[in-house]
C-alpha cells in the first residue's frame, strides 16, 4: 500500500517522447552510475508499450506507457525514476475533465512539489543526470550541493497555479536516513496546490495526512495560492 511510483506526460506522442529520452540520456550521460551499484543502465527507457480498454459505454480507450529499462526499471526498487504515460486516443476519453470529476474536498488542483530523497551523494549525482535527460534541463542546485530541483509544466493550465517542482536531495534527519536504507531512496513531502478561499491565506501550507501515517511519503500537504 502507499505511494510506490510516479508518472509524467508531455505534449509529444509516445514515440516522439522515447526519441527525446534517448537523446536526453546521451546528452546527460556523464559516466556516473545512477544506482551507485556499478552496473550502469539506470535512466535508459524501453520502447513504449501500447495498452487499452473498453469503457462501459463501448468507447475504446488507448494509451502507451514508457518504463525505465530493466527489471524494476533498473533501479533495485521502482519509483526513483519516473515512467511516462501518453494518450493515443484523446486525453478526455481516458481522463474526463469536468467539474464533477476534478473537484476535491481539499480544493487541490495540481501538484506543487514532489521530493525524492536518495541515500548518498553518488546516487544524488547519478539520479540528477537521469533527471536532466528526462526534464531537458540542468536543474537548480541548492543546499550546498545536497539538493537539485527541476520545474515541470502542467497538463491542464489552472489560472494562478504554478507547475510542479521536482526536488531531488539527500536525507536531512535521522528518520530520513532510516527510511532510505531499505531501498536507497524515499519519497519526501508531496505538496498539492489549491486556491486560497474562505479562511485560507495565499502562501500558507497545511498538512492533510496524519503525522504518523503509513510512511510511504514524508507528508501530504496543501499549499494555497
Amino acid at each position: 500500500m502507499g505511494w510506490r511510483d510516479w508518472c509524467l506526460t508531455n505534449g509529444l506522442d509516445a514515440e516522439g517522447n522515447y526519441e527525446a529520452l534517448v537523446k536526453g540520456r546521451n546528452a546527460s550521460d556523464d559516466g556516473v552510475d545512477g544506482d551507485g551499484d556499478g552496473d550502469g543502465g539506470v535512466g535508459e527507457y524501453d520502447k513504449p508499450i501500447r495498452g487499452g480498454r473498453t469503457r462501459p459505454d463501448g468507447v475504446q480507450v488507448k494509451w502507451a506507457v514508457t518504463f525505465p529499462r530493466g527489471e524494476l526499471g533498473g533501479q533495485g526498487k521502482r519509483g526513483r525514476v519516473p515512467f511516462f504515460c501518453h494518450d493515443v486516443t484523446e486525453r478526455g476519453v481516458r481522463v474526463p475533465i469536468d467539474e464533477a470529476k476534478t473537484r476535491h474536498a481539499c480544493g487541490a488542483v495540481g501538484v506543487r512539489r514532489f521530493t525524492v530523497i536518495v541515500k548518498d551523494k553518488e546516487m544524488l549525482e547519478g539520479t540528477r543526470g537521469v533527471y536532466q535527460g528526462v526534464f531537458g534541463e540542468e536543474g537548480v542546485v541548492g543546499g550546498s550541493g545536497e539538493e537539485v530541483w527541476f520545474e515541470v509544466g502542467q497538463v491542464e493550465r489552472v489560472e494562478g497555479c504554478r507547475g510542479a517542482r521536482v526536488v531531488l536531495r539527500l536525507p536531512r534527519t535521522g528518520e530520513e536516513v532510516q527510511r532510505v536504507e531499505e531501498r536507497g531512496y524515499w519519497f519526501g513531502d508531496v505538496v498539492l496546490s489549491a486556491e486560497a478561499r474562505g479562511d485560507k491565506t495565499g502562501g500558507t501550507m497545511e498538512r492533510l495526512d496524519a503525522e504518523e501515517g503509513e510512511g510511504c511519503v514524508g507528508g501530504l500537504w496543501i499549499e494555497y495560492f
